[in-house]
């Protein structure tokens, strides 16, 4: 099968400036016209991107011990594609809101950090704006 029919737990990668660097998340804005927007920080460097989602079906944000399917399934499958940003699909979520996810083909955005995970279904992915910190340069 192939697909949103597909049954099977997947990961998929999902390429941003922060993908692969230890990260903060930040204060998340969601607007009445179905927006989501948030920042990411990355602890190194101390630059910002925001992340802009302009048309969401759902959003969930969970502390590390809710998203224990997700590190399970890490662990069968050896990772997931970044370390901070990646999809996923076929997962807890399917079961709970298969509505939300049906414009998606199942796949889901996640944005995570040391404690946090932001997730995200939306058609598209969301546009990225690097921020710059007083006096720096990303």
């Amino acid at each position: 099968m192939s697909g949103w029919e597909a049954t099977e737990f997947a990961f998929g990668s999902w390429s941003t400036p922060v993908d692969n660097a230890a990260t903060d998340l930040l204060g998340a804005e969601f607007s009445g016209n179905g927006a989501l927007s948030f920042r990411v920080r990355v602890y190194e460097t101390g630059a910002t991107c925001r992340l802009i989602f302009e048309d969401i079906s759902a959003f969930r944000v969970l502390d590390e011990h809710g998203l224990l399917e997700i590190w399970q399934e890490t662990r069968r499958q050896g990772c997931w594609p970044g370390d901070t940003t990646f999809r996923v699909r076929n997962h807890g979520w399917r079961k709970e809101s298969s509505v939300s996810l049906a414009t998606t083909s199942g796949w889901s955005y996640v944005a995570a950090s040391d404690d946090y995970f932001i997730e995200v279904v939306s058609a598209v992915a969301p546009t990225i704006i690097a921020e710059k910190r007083t006096g720096e340069e990303i």
